[in-house]
């Protein structure tokens, strides 16, 4: 027998403070999952602003943190404040043929947008990097950006 929705309803509010069905519940759980498989925890904050409890909570992107409801996350405090200083660790080599411009503003609207530019991103501008790509001291970030590529594996 199905539980009625409402039912749901009360006990996803009691738990995440929020009212979700559990199909609801279950598509923000994988869509984490997702995300926690396929891009690194250096990646994402350690915490994230909860816009209806207003403070931060634990960023349930990153593994092993607890889950809250994604709905109420606001999603510039997702990524971290590394990305955005991404095109710093890169050789000029790097952008011999590209704007280090337009990487910027991309690496910006990520953080304003969560992960709505983080396919198109990933494909153009760091699926192809190589360990030369980056200045010679900051060689040891790409790993990260290896790790992330599922072409490498």
């Amino acid at each position: 027998m199905k539980m009625p929705i409402e039912i749901e309803q009360l006990i996803t509010a009691f738990v995440y403070g929020t009212k979700l069905t559990f199909l609801e519940l279950t598509s923000q759980m994988d869509h984490v999952l997702a995300v926690q498989n396929s891009i690194d925890f250096i990646f994402l904050s350690p915490v994230t602003y909860c816009l209806k409890s207003k403070v931060y909570v634990p960023n349930p992107y990153r593994e092993g943190y607890p889950f809250h409801a994604l709905n109420h996350l606001h999603k510039p405090t997702i990524f971290s404040e590394f990305m955005v200083h991404v095109p710093e660790f890169l050789s000029d080599a790097y952008f011999k043929n590209r704007y280090r411009g337009v990487l910027s503003k991309k690496l910006v609207k990520l953080q304003n947008t969560g992960f709505t530019a983080w396919n198109k991103l990933f494909f153009t501008f760091f699926v192809h990097l190589t360990e030369k790509d980056f200045k010679t001291d900051h060689r040891h970030f790409f790993k990260y950006f290896d790790e992330l590529n599922p072409l490498s594996l």
